[in-house]
């Protein structure tokens, strides 16, 4: 019984501790710069002037078969009770609790601009994460950010580029005073922002520039 007991410890053990071992030694790098080059993750972006000297970066990216004009509504759209985050159903509201759709037209009502409150759940469930629109500038930035007392602690910029007939599109996360809680919540932030690259993708290259919805959502 004690043999027993003794290999239940050893397995529970490695339980709790391998998948956060994996995740810092094999794992971490690659998903805080998934999709992004090495030169993309160390040139200035959108948004990075509003925390100069971050503790803590991460750049994703993804290429778009779209004109930025194409693939800048749907990112200027984004936000609970706006076009959601196109990004898992299943991960948002069952394991995050945060019920969202996501939008699957272009609607002129959504789009954002600076000063805007752009909520990452519906009030009342979820993390009460709330961000404000700093920067649009259609069809090349949309950067938003989390304050404290009117300063920017956190920044989620998207910065498109035209990369032939198409749109090179990074992500960046800036975080002036990294956090420890920051850590144990990347791996679903990482699996978040992967759903939302390839949604974005997904919604831009099936849809037209003319595909525009004057309809009040």
């Amino acid at each position: 019984m004690k043999r027993v007991l003794k290999w239940l410890s050893v397995a529970l053990l490695v339980l709790l501790v391998l998948p956060p071992l994996v995740w810092v030694l094999g794992v971490r790098h690659a998903a805080m710069s998934w999709g992004a080059s090495a030169t993309e993750c160390s040139q200035p972006l959108a948004g990075d002037e509003l925390i100069p000297n971050p503790e803590r970066q991460t750049t994703r990216g993804i290429f778009i078969a779209a004109a930025p004009e194409a693939v800048f509504p749907w990112v200027a759209q984004m936000g609970a009770g706006r076009a959601a985050f196109y990004s898992h159903d299943w991960f948002e509201t069952n394991l995050v609790g945060c019920p969202l759709v996501n939008g699957e037209r272009i609607v002129e009502a959504w789009q954002t601009k600076p000063g805007d409150i752009v909520r990452m759940c519906p009030e009342g469930s979820g993390p009460p994460m709330v961000y404000v629109v700093k920067e649009v500038t259609p069809p090349s930035a949309w950067v938003i950010a989390i304050e404290d007392k009117g300063a920017p602690v956190t920044t989620w910029a998207f910065d498109l580029r035209r990369e032939g007939t198409g749109t090179r599109l990074l992500v960046r996360n800036r975080t002036g005073v990294a956090q420890f809680w920051q850590e144990l919540i990347e791996p679903g932030v990482a699996l978040m922002e992967h759903g939302m690259l390839e949604g974005l993708k997904a919604r831009a290259e099936r849809s037209r520039p003319d595909a525009v919805s004057q309809r009040t959502p």
